[in-house]
This record gives C-alpha cells, sequence and structure tokens, in this order.
C-alpha cells in the first residue's frame, strides 16, 4: 500500500511541477499580450498620418512627427536589443524607409494604434530578412 501511496505523491509532484512550467512559459514569447504601452504607441495611424502630413520646418509643427516617429525608432531598438537574435531586425534599412512603411500601413488602417504598426512592421521585417 504505501508504495502505491508513494507513486501517487510523485505523479502529484511531478504533475503540479508540469502545471508550473506551462504556466510560467510565455505562449508567445516575442510580446506578451498586454503590456504597458508608454508615449506615442498609443496613438491612432490617423493621428500619425496627420501629424506627418501637418509637419512643417518650424519646431512647434514638426514636434509631434518626431516624436511618433522617434517613438516607433524606440520600439525597434528595444526589440533589437531584447529579442532579436541578430540585434537588427532592419538591417539595411534606414529611418525613412521605416517612417515611409508606416505612412503606408497607417493609410491603410487608420484606426489601428501606432504600437500595432509597429509589430506589423517588425513582422514585414522579419519576412524580408529570411
Amino acid at each position: 500500500m504505501q508504495a502505491a501511496g508513494g507513486r501517487f505523491r510523485q505523479v502529484g509532484r511531478l504533475g503540479g511541477v508540469i502545471a508550473f512550467l506551462v504556466c510560467a512559459t510565455p505562449a508567445h514569447a516575442e510580446q506578451p499580450a498586454d503590456y504597458t504601452n508608454r508615449g506615442d504607441g498609443g496613438i491612432t495611424c490617423a493621428k500619425w498620418t496627420s501629424y506627418r502630413k501637418t509637419a512643417g520646418a518650424d519646431d512647434i509643427t514638426a514636434y509631434p512627427a518626431l516624436s511618433a516617429s522617434n517613438w516607433v525608432l524606440g520600439y525597434l531598438t528595444a526589440y533589437d536589443r531584447y529579442v532579436d537574435p541578430s540585434g537588427n531586425v532592419g538591417a539595411g534599412v534606414d529611418n525613412d524607409s521605416i517612417a515611409a512603411w508606416v505612412d503606408t500601413y497607417c493609410a491603410a488602417h487608420p484606426l489601428d494604434s501606432l504600437a500595432t504598426a509597429a509589430d506589423h512592421l517588425i513582422e514585414a521585417l522579419k519576412t524580408r530578412n529570411r
């Protein structure tokens, strides 16, 4: 009897360890389902497009477009630093091309957030580099 009880305890412990590992392992390692979005990542693509269209040569009108562009570049930098094994998912792509890609995406998806656009940009860059 004791041997059977001992086996049940071992199976129970193993089951507990497996359950812990399943719960502790993220389903998608690249990005959590919910995360805190700081800065311009929360603006809509429509706002991005508006900023880019109205940006003038003076600092006051150029600032929102510059801020949003820098947010996208920072997002890519964080992805390169903490996720991409190569450290440069956008290798060979300049910042103006990145902004142009976001322009195109946002024109087609005005209700998406800038963070969503940046996520799609990363996926496009990963596909390009395969």
